[in-house]
């Protein structure tokens, strides 16, 4: 098994443990566990319980990390006391990679990577746009790829397919009969959608979202996994409403962004401009919030669950969207999942203590890797070692 396939097995057997498989995947999952006896008897191994602790010793080498500064050099590291998400941690690396390891090399098989060395990194090249549209007749189409122009008997609506964007367009009257279309954004992906009132919505990477080809009732109701950035078309009769993973946010006519991956530790919704109410669905305690324009709601939802409301900076959280990536004062944890998830890329470390780390800094959102990668390496406290789809970080002290 290379090392492509063994890290592929483990993100499947990581999402089959928090029911988060799509069918493709669960497909691919059962003819692994097909293909040997030992495979099954590894997922017993990593539900049992009595494995834990020899799991956490070991979890220090398989944690991802990474440092960041922008691209004027300018950079802020303040050294705080690390926030270690130990559920997740031992979800996806300890009860995932170190069985693993044990069956297919040792401890320390990720050695075994092919580096580029003397300091010649591998070129990871960024995101782009690219999604999978499902119609409501199950009809996928794949975007990002050429122009087309569709049409849904049932509903009268037609859809424009652009390389970046699509756009629904009513063409006559709708019928009574909902057709729910959805389209899906992978790793290193991204779209812009505009939906059939008018409504605008960039979708990240790694994002999901469910919606009506038209909107026939009281209310437009959306559903997303994932992290989206909506400009709602006014309509003060039909309230427009994003049920997410967690949370619920009501709006007429504003514009917000909601970050809700079913694997973060945390969920938050942040307004722009105008007026929404958000929900959540998390604790048990129907909490409400009214919020206004640079405020933004927080929950974790491992800790307190607690519904926060924060004053913010805008620009940090929607300009993704824009082509660029702002951090301040960000643990690294954090920064990680956002590159990651748009280059598409697993990130590793051999020094726990590099963690310890909050950085704040502003990159453009279309450079490689390696650009940033090198422009990190300067602050002489960490150097890379990569391939085109893994990077290993390590302390320059």
């Amino acid at each position: 098994m290379n090392f492509s396939e063994y890290i592929n097995i483990s993100k499947l057997i990581a999402r089959s443990l928090i029911k988060n498989l799509v069918v493709e995947e669960r497909n691919e999952l059962d003819n692994w566990l097909k293909e040997d006896p030992s495979h099954k008897q590894l997922i017993e191994n990593i539900v049992n319980q009595e494995n834990w602790e020899r799991r956490d010793e070991n979890i220090k080498l398989l944690d991802k990390i990474l440092i960041w500064e922008n691209i004027n050099n300018q950079i802020r590291m303040v050294k705080e006391k690390p926030i270690f998400p130990i559920k997740k941690a031992i979800q996806y690396a300890a009860a995932i990679i170190i069985p693993l390891a044990m069956i297919y090399g040792g401890w320390y098989l990720y050695k075994e990577i092919p580096i580029k060395q003397n300091n010649q990194m591998a070129q990871i090249r960024p995101g782009k746009s690219k999604a999978r549209l499902t119609l409501g007749n199950g009809q996928v189409v794949e975007l990002g790829k050429n122009d087309t122009i569709l049409s849904t008997k049932d509903e009268n609506i037609k859809i424009e397919i652009d390389t970046g964007k699509v756009e629904y367009k009513k063409d006559g009257l709708p019928r009574l009969k909902k057709e729910i279309h959805k389209i899906e954004v992978p790793r290193g992906g991204e779209m812009f959608l505009t939906l059939s009132d008018g409504t605008k919505v960039w979708l990240n990477s790694e994002t999901e979202l469910k919606f009506p080809a038209v909107f026939t009732e009281k209310e437009r109701r959306v559903y997303l996994k994932g992290e989206a950035l909506f400009d709602v078309a006014k309509d003060a009769t039909h309230p427009f409403i994003v049920i997410a993973s967690g949370i619920n946010v009501t709006a007429l006519g504003t514009k917000f962004n909601i970050s809700a991956y079913p694997d973060d530790e945390f969920l938050h919704a942040t307004l722009v401009e105008g007026k929404v109410v958000v929900n959540e669905e998390i604790s048990g305690k129907s909490q409400s919030v009214i919020l206004e324009p640079s405020q933004q709601a927080y929950i974790n939802k491992s800790n307190t669950q607690e519904l926060i409301i924060q004053k913010v900076n805008t620009d940090i959280y929607t300009s993704w969207a824009e082509g660029r990536f702002i951090f301040k004062n960000e643990s690294l944890e954090l920064i990680l999942n956002k590159l990651s998830r748009w280059y598409n890329v697993d990130v590793f470390y051999d020094d726990f203590e590099v963690i310890h780390s909050k950085f704040s800094g502003k990159m453009p959102r279309f450079e490689n890797c390696e650009t940033i990668l090198k422009l990190m390496e300067k602050t002489n406290s960490v150097k890379f070692e990569t391939t085109e789809k893994t990077i290993l970080v390590k302390s320059a002290k």
